[in-house]
């Protein structure tokens, strides 16, 4: 059986490296259920660091403002 999510976690995996980020993760929900979810890292580069995992929070804010951007861009085309 074929893994539909690989390639989104391995773009995750370097987005993670390139951004120099010290943790992310990653939910994927369908149909209102969680289809996907992974976890890499902490929450910073300190020692003794708690490591990233489902009850870990991420401030969002920017990336929401990327997405009502798009969606904005999207409504004006004819």
């Amino acid at each position: 059986m074929s893994d539909p999510f690989h390639g989104l976690r391995s773009h995750m995996k370097t987005m993670k490296s390139t951004m120099k980020a010290s943790g992310a993760a990653l939910v994927v929900m369908k149909d209102n259920r969680v289809v996907e979810e992974w976890y890499d890292g902490f929450h910073h580069d300190r020692t003794g660091a708690r490591s990233i995992d489902a009850s870990s929070r991420f401030n969002v804010y920017s990336v929401r403002v990327t997405y009502i951007a798009l969606a904005a861009a999207i409504s004006t085309i004819p």
